[in-house]
């Protein structure tokens, strides 16, 4: 069977089959841990229960994603990885694309009335209120944002390009997907499926992950606005 190239080809190494599997162990160990505490504190669990959240900052979430995934990746990191030297300018229309289809699937957010209770309008707090609020949002998107990119489109798809670069398109995508129904309303783990699809797709061929950052950002900050002002 001839297989389909994604991406530069790499010589597999040998003996290493069992890391991109060991990786998603990680994953999904650590989503499961996140998903519980978010549990326990809907359930009103005490803060000495969740040592991790410091105002909006959510060091678990920092260091599971971010910390951790970052002191095993440094020693052999593809640099090229968090650059714009793999990037064509096609993918900068990508990105507006990205982010165009990001404003549409927000702003339909106000029509699903299901949907529309996990995102709740702030439009009507005071500014101080809305400064508080920004802050502390702020501060939350920063503790999970980069970890979140990093871990799925650096550690993840990065292993399995390694060896079987079309399962990344398979058990990214899933991983996200499940980790937001876990959490969150099904229509938006079913949009993350779809999204992790595309970027991995892009991270595959680029063997880049900034477009994946920049796009997952530039939602959360439509997302932000659409709370504040609408």
């Amino acid at each position: 069977m001839t297989q389909i190239a994604i991406g530069p080809q790499m010589e597999r190494p040998a003996g290493r089959w069992w890391l991109p599997w060991l990786l998603v162990g990680y994953t999904v160990a650590v989503h499961t841990l996140d998903t519980l505490a978010l549990h326990l504190s809907l359930e009103g669990a005490p803060r000495a229960v969740l040592p991790w959240q410091l105002g909006g900052f959510d060091l678990l979430k920092f260091v599971a994603w971010f910390v951790i995934p970052l002191a095993f990746s440094v020693k052999g990191m593809d640099w090229g990885y968090l650059g714009f030297k793999r990037w064509r300018l096609i993918d900068f229309g990508l990105l507006l694309g990205l982010a165009s289809a990001g404003i549409v699937a927000i702003l339909a957010v106000r029509y699903i009335p299901s949907l529309h209770s996990f995102y709740p309008s702030q439009s009507g707090l005071s500014p101080e209120q809305k400064k508080f609020f920004l802050m502390y949002w702020l501060s939350w998107a920063g503790s999970w944002l980069i970890g979140w990119e990093f871990l799925h489109r650096y550690v993840l798809v990065r292993a399995f390009q390694e060896s079987r670069p079309w399962l990344a398109l398979m058990v990214v995508p899933l991983i996200e997907g499940g980790y937001h129904l876990g959490q969150k309303h099904w229509l938006e783990a079913l949009a993350m499926t779809a999204f992790s699809f595309i970027l991995c797709l892009w991270t595959l061929r680029r063997r880049n992950a900034l477009l994946p950052f920049f796009a997952h950002l530039l939602i959360e900050l439509e997302l932000l606005a659409f709370l504040l002002l609408l």
